[in-house]
């Protein structure tokens, strides 16, 4: 059972990821990094954000690929070509959603002189719930989870990880809506009652 060992500790650091990545993301980190470099820091928190999402990421990948682990399934050929392309699919869905949106606000890098063109910080922010946004509230969030779980070779880790990133992103677009209602209002409420969140199907 020794494979196992490397599933709980990706499990453990997934749920450490999650608080890092939730308290980092709150308000009060944000007005606490507003009082300790100030106000001005605010324009670059995002960009901060990103940069620790990051660097956390790659530590989370590579504990599940260096830790002791067994594979479960590999999909063989010809179903794998179905998988891969799917896999495919979502990428390109991601890369979509993420240029309906304000990519470089997304990112962070509007704090940056070369990307301010884009930066929305002297207009009113827009909610976008048009194209890939029509049919989910998050797209991006979507297509990661179809990318992982339809990954044509699972390991024991990479389940981890998986279950992992899945709850995260449950848990994070839940506190992402929160913030978007205090920003949008009714607005926003409407649109959640019409369109689902990670899935396009509503169950009545």
């Amino acid at each position: 059972m020794i494979h196992l060992t490397g599933f709980y500790w990706i499990l453990l650091t997934g749920a450490l990821f999650g608080l890092i990545h939730s308290g980092l993301a709150s308000n009060w980190s944000k007005n606490l990094a507003a009082r300790w470099f100030g106000e001005q820091s605010r324009s670059y928190y995002r960009l901060f954000f990103v940069l620790v999402a990051a660097l956390t990421t790659m530590f989370y990948l590579a504990l599940t690929f260096t830790l002791p682990d067994r594979p479960i399934y590999h999909i063989p050929a010809p179903w794998v070509y179905l998988t891969l392309s799917i896999q495919a699919a979502a990428v390109i869905g991601a890369l979509v959603g993420l240029s309906q949106i304000c990519t470089s606000c997304f990112l962070g890098l509007d704090a940056l002189p070369w990307f301010r063109r884009e930066n929305t910080a002297d207009q009113p922010q827009i909610l976008v719930t048009g194209k890939l946004y029509r049919w989910v509230r998050h797209p991006i969030y979507s297509c990661l989870l179809i990318f992982l779980f339809c990954s044509p070779w699972m390991s024991w880790n990479l389940l981890a990880f998986t279950l992992g990133v899945l709850i995260y992103t449950i848990i994070g677009a839940v506190f992402e809506e929160r913030k978007m209602v205090q920003q949008f209002g009714n607005v926003y409420i409407e649109y959640q009652k019409k369109t689902p969140m990670f899935i396009p199907l509503r169950l009545k």
